[in-house]
């Protein structure tokens, strides 16, 4: 039996001598909620310790007592005061495999970066159990408190690439199967598709779990929505379109490889089929700060000087494809800010400089006004037959996201870059098009 376990004749032998109207070492003992709470309210310090330096949120939580200790920290208790060895409250929820307490403290301030005089954090605790499996109950809560203490590390250092034993916090809640670290980490600015010291990617962690696997198929969405759109259009967006894409640009395979096998886009596919039944005209982004948003579209990469030596049809298709991601992004409902961080970060010139702009807004309008998609603008057959031409591919990706001819036109007019006279002329050729 441990030093201050709760039948210990030395605890014992101690409550004989504590005021019993201010005692919470005996409530603790006797599982008594009334009578702690009737010994905080008669005056007892709540963090007050014993001669081990166990104080009773401790003792509660090392007893597995989360009703008594829930109460302490309501009343105040310090969740980082630790005993004589340097044993925390965390440290005692962790090795007891107490989720529910570990986020309890974790959310009160609990430092899980404490060791004990021995030199061990809660994290290393945990890490030490030794289990049979992983995939069994007290496997998976392991893993969860693995998740939660190397999340709550990673929140505190705002760092959210850092890694414990070679694993960052995003790879750790995904091995959990929690979609709510995962998100956490997101939030934070984690990078889905960066690897870790040990040379392993999130999809590797993230694909033999049900929800997280669809966070990752989700961030696949979101980081190259654009592409899977313009595959989409081409009748490319198959099983084969999907192995060449994702190895030429080498995102690696659940298996951790740069190759792709059959098994292993199925399920890519199956989730981008399904969501873009469900999400309409596109796939809906979540703001998670810019740094998050930049990377949701690529276009093409130029520099202000080089763009004097391109051809005029260079140019022009460069600005049909930027005024395409503009319209795409605002279908998204994406503010003109994020827009801008999006379109600015992804290239290697200043949008600003090359459009003489002085706001986001500003220069969105610009992009659109140079490529004729300004409904206020359009007056003549030949501005009807320009802006279709620029608007074909997001029409196309529109049509095979399930979205009806007439709501593509309404789409387009409510972003004002085609005017309400022109719906009929959209529509006839569209029915044409997709007639043929």
């Amino acid at each position: 039996m441990d030093k201050f376990s709760l039948g210990s004749s030395k605890e014992r032998l101690a409550s004989l001598f504590r005021d019993s109207a201010t005692d919470l070492f005996a409530p603790i003992a006797n599982d008594d909620e009334q009578a702690l709470r009737k010994a905080l309210e008669a005056g007892a310090r709540v963090d007050s310790a014993n001669e081990d330096g166990v104080t009773p949120l401790l003792l509660s939580v090392r007893s597995s007592r989360p009703r008594l200790a829930m109460v302490l920290l309501e009343a105040g208790a310090n969740p980082n005061l630790a005993d004589r060895s340097g044993y925390t409250p965390l440290m005692a929820a962790s090795a007891n495999l107490d989720v529910d307490m570990v986020t309890a403290l974790i959310a009160k301030g609990a430092n899980e970066s404490l060791k004990t005089t021995s030199g061990v954090d809660a994290f290393e605790m945990v890490n030490r159990i030794s289990l049979s499996s992983r995939r069994d109950k007290r496997g998976r809560i392991k893993l969860q408190v693995c998740a939660k203490l190397a999340v709550a590390r990673a929140v505190r250092e705002d760092d959210p690439e850092i890694e414990i034993h070679a694993t960052t916090a995003l790879q750790w809640a995904a091995l959990a199967d929690s979609p709510e670290l995962m998100e956490e980490m997101l939030q934070l600015g984690a990078e889905p598709f960066s690897v870790n010291s040990a040379g392993k990617g999130l999809m590797e962690y993230a694909f033999p779990n049900k929800a997280a696997r669809e966070i990752m198929f989700r961030e696949l969405a979101l980081r190259y929505r654009v592409e899977f759109e313009k595959l989409r259009a081409k009748g490319r967006l198959t099983t084969a379109g999907l192995i060449d894409f994702f190895e030429s640009k080498g995102v690696r395979s659940p298996e951790g490889w740069t190759h792709w096998s059959l098994s292993d886009v199925v399920p890519v596919l199956e989730y981008l089929n399904a969501k873009s039944k469900d999400d309409g005209p596109a796939l809906k982004i979540g703001v998670r700060g810019l740094n998050r948003i930049e990377k949701a579209i690529e276009v093409p990469a130029m520099s202000v000087s080089q763009m004097g030596v391109f051809q005029e049809r260079a140019e022009r298709d460069w600005m049909r494809t930027l005024a395409g991601d503009v319209v795409l992004m605002r279908l998204s409902q994406l503010a003109d800010e994020e827009i801008f961080a999006a379109l600015q970060k992804r290239n290697d010139y200043s949008l600003p400089d090359y459009f003489k702009a002085e706001t986001p807004a500003a220069m969105l309008q610009e992009i659109l006004k140079r490529v004729g998609l300004v409904a206020s603008k359009m007056q003549e057959p030949s501005d009807y037959d320009q802006a279709y031409e620029v608007l074909l591919p997001v029409m196309d990706g529109l049509k095979d996201n399930g979205m009806g001819v007439p709501e593509i036109a309404v789409q387009l007019v409510s972003l004002r870059v085609i005017p309400s006279a022109a719906v009929a002329y959209f529509v006839e050729r569209l029915m044409k098009r997709y007639a043929d």
